[in-house]
């Protein structure tokens, strides 16, 4: 079996959303993929997700005849999913795929609120990658296995908003009383559709209390 990732991580920070599968492909022609979608719902028998190939790629809508339990997402959620490509097939809009996994990822929108004033001070998490697919930043990182109290928040400074370069500040936070001592990578998506859409902006700067010392604290995502 070829395997084939954006990301390549073990996901154990956020429970797992059941699949209900209708059917099953036992086929060794498989490729396996891995992506961040939105989950449009459940639809004519079928579990619907979309997204964005990064930056400004193409758009694509993927289907599985495996349905998402929605007590436990909702429509517009994002989702970490891992997925089957049958019988070698390369991935198209419309695509129907094997799904293997689902996992819900925090889904956090843009707030235009000042950064606080110890924000240089605020809790770290070690960087891994930060992407743009379409309007959404997407985040890999190292968190403390102590997840239940993890938190992420993304700030767009009010003196930048009507700028071309605006300003985001991503706020970490974990109130556990105890940390474990171990780190597991865990996702965050964050829509930056209300920025990233304002007729002024050709550039968003999305700064981040990296503790991972030889990658940046601070990435650039310019418009083409």
């Amino acid at each position: 079996m070829k395997l084939q990732k954006i990301f390549s991580i073990l996901f154990v920070a956020i429970a797992a959303i059941t699949l209900h599968s209708c059917n099953s492909d036992n086929s060794d022609n498989t490729i396996q993929v891995a992506n961040i979608v939105t989950f449009q719902g459940n639809i004519e028998g079928q579990s619907v997700f979309t997204y964005q190939e990064i930056n400004d790629g193409e758009k694509i809508t993927i289907r599985s005849n495996q349905t998402i339990d929605e007590t436990k997402v909702k429509v517009g959620d994002r989702v970490y999913i891992v997925f089957n490509l049958n019988n070698g097939t390369t991935l198209t809009n419309n695509s129907v795929v094997s799904l293997l996994t689902a996992i819900g990822v925090p889904t956090i929108n843009t707030q235009i609120e000042n950064r606080p004033a110890d924000w240089e001070s605020t809790q770290g998490i070690y960087v891994q990658d930060v992407i743009r697919t379409g309007t959404w930043l997407n985040l890999l990182a190292l968190v403390p296995s102590t997840t239940e109290n993890m938190t992420f928040r993304l700030l767009a400074d009010p003196s930048t908003i009507n700028s071309s370069d605006v300003q985001l500040y991503m706020v970490y936070t974990n109130s556990a009383a105890e940390f474990g001592t171990s780190n597991v990578s865990s996702f965050a998506s964050f829509n930056i559709a209300d920025v990233w859409n304002l007729p002024s902006c050709s550039k968003v700067t999305f700064h981040v209390i990296n503790t991972n010392e030889i990658a940046k604290s601070t990435f650039v995502f310019e418009k083409k």
